[in-house]
């Protein structure tokens, strides 16, 4: 039997060990200046971070979005569900010579699909109320990755212009700038927002090599557009002209370097003796395919070459060749329009027991007590912004704390181990053409110790 004792009479002490932080900021190797955007072809920005310890969950990646004037009668529109700017993100220490710990392909669809199901509603609320403006930094917001409600009624639509189902509540999908005149938008992205990843373990590392982290931005094209009419996205929807003004201008990252002496040096004789500081890192790989109107059969084999454990499998579908630009991240499913029906199996046996059809909530409610208290606030919002997640791991990490107080969630060992090679399935129905997307999150082992690092 435990005994419990009451806090005022409990005189238990404990020691509190945590860092202490200087926050400094680091520019790219090619120089703080504008990184010009052009129609269908991004550009590259590198930060190349020594030697340190750090917490790559806390760094900040800042900048701002310009946007040239449009012409006459024309509106600047910006998907704002969620960060869409960055098409490829690598992390490399010891460029050239270590295994990459992050090569992630397809990063804007990849926030597309998680961004409304990983961030709590409440959370969400405290980022700030981005807004354009017309000058670069001399507005008062700034872009977090998803902009909470409160917004002015001509942003209260979604990006094909419907009308959403909780106003005020939902967060905006798409951001308006004033009429035929150059635009920017601030942003200041967390490292934590990119789930599942390196840049969200949060952990201090002390990296005995450079940490070389390179951002590939989008071409323009995929996530702004103008439109014809203020208030709403659809009206006139064409590509933005590309002018000398469109960028990514100034981008630099906040970083948070270790400055508690005794951390420090625990850290670094961790990673430098000969056993090395050993953890579990999440590692996504991405894959897409085209499928044709009618039925399909998605398959794909997993292995242990690419990880410790399976965790996740985030499945959608886009359109192939989007009416209108403002479409092109168009994962709307309220009518059936993308898959009408579908199932999954996992080495040839069906996970499901019967055949979900999206819109009679099955997998909605099957997926409920995880989505309670995100930021997709409804029914509707969960078909308008449509996908599926294989979760393999223990959903209720507020009970795994109450067991285990003192294991941080980053240091969870879950998922299928990865003994044999698996085989997963989707099975669906679609209505039209469409683009298969699918993330898989691993857990693997990162090594770092003073002859090198190493990925398992």
């Amino acid at each position: 039997m435990t005994t419990l004792i009451a806090n005022p009479i409990n005189y238990k002490n404990t020691t509190v060990i945590h860092g202490e932080y200087q926050w400094t900021k680091l520019y790219p190797i090619e120089g703080l200046t504008n990184y010009q955007l052009a129609s269908t072809q991004g550009t590259v920005t590198t930060f190349q971070i020594s030697p340190n310890v750090f917490n790559l969950a806390n760094i900040k990646l800042c900048g701002t979005l310009a946007l040239g004037a449009q012409g006459a009668n024309n509106y600047s529109f910006t998907n704002v569900n969620r960060f869409k700017a960055i098409n490829r993100i690598t992390v490399q220490p010891q460029a050239g010579r270590a295994p990459f710990v992050m090569d992630l392909v397809n990063v804007d669809r990849y926030l597309d699909i998680i961004s409304r199901k990983e961030f709590s509603f409440s959370d969400v609320q405290t980022w700030d109320p981005a807004q354009t403006y017309a000058n670069a930094r001399t507005g008062t917001t700034f872009f977090e990755g998803l902009i909470p409600s409160n917004f002015p009624a001509a942003t209260g639509v979604r990006l094909d212009n419907s009308a959403m189902i909780k106003p005020g509540k939902e967060s905006q999908w798409v951001c308006a700038g004033s009429v035929n005149a150059a635009e920017y938008l601030d942003f200041k992205i967390g490292f934590d927002k990119f789930v599942d990843t390196i840049l969200a373990v949060n952990h201090d590392l002390y990296w005995n090599a450079n940490l070389t982290v390179t951002i590939y931005w989008n071409p323009l094209n995929r996530y702004t557009w103008m439109s014809t009419f203020a208030t709403n996205p659809t009206t006139g929807a064409a590509f933005l002209p590309i002018t000398a003004g469109v960028a990514i201008q100034n981008p630099y990252l906040i970083i948070p370097i270790q400055d508690n002496k005794i951390i420090q040096k625990d850290i670094k004789e961790r990673c430098m003796n000969q056993g090395g500081l050993t953890l579990k890192i999440p590692y996504i790989y991405q894959q897409a395919t085209s499928i044709n109107a009618g039925g399909n059969n998605f398959q794909i084999y997993f292995n242990s070459g690419q990880g410790n454990y399976l965790q996740k499998i985030h499945w959608t579908a886009y359109p192939q060749t989007p009416a209108i630009p403002n479409l092109t991240y168009d994962k709307n499913n309220l009518a059936l329009a993308k898959i009408t029906q579908y199932y999954t199996q996992l080495n040839g046996e069906n996970i499901q027991q019967n055949i979900i059809i999206p819109t009679f909530a099955d997998s909605f409610l099957m997926n409920r007590n995880v989505l309670r208290g995100s930021d997709t606030l409804s029914f509707n919002e969960f078909l308008y912004n449509w996908s599926h997640v294989e979760n393999f791991c223990e959903e209720n990490y507020k009970f795994l704390k109450d067991l285990f107080p003192e294991v941080p969630k980053d240091n969870l060992v879950d998922g299928i181990p990865m003994l044999n090679q698996i085989q997963y399935n989707i099975v669906s129905n679609s209505a039209v053409n469409l683009i298969n997307v699918m993330f898989s999150v691993f857990l693997r082992t990162l090594r770092i110790s003073g002859e090198n690092i190493t990925l398992m």
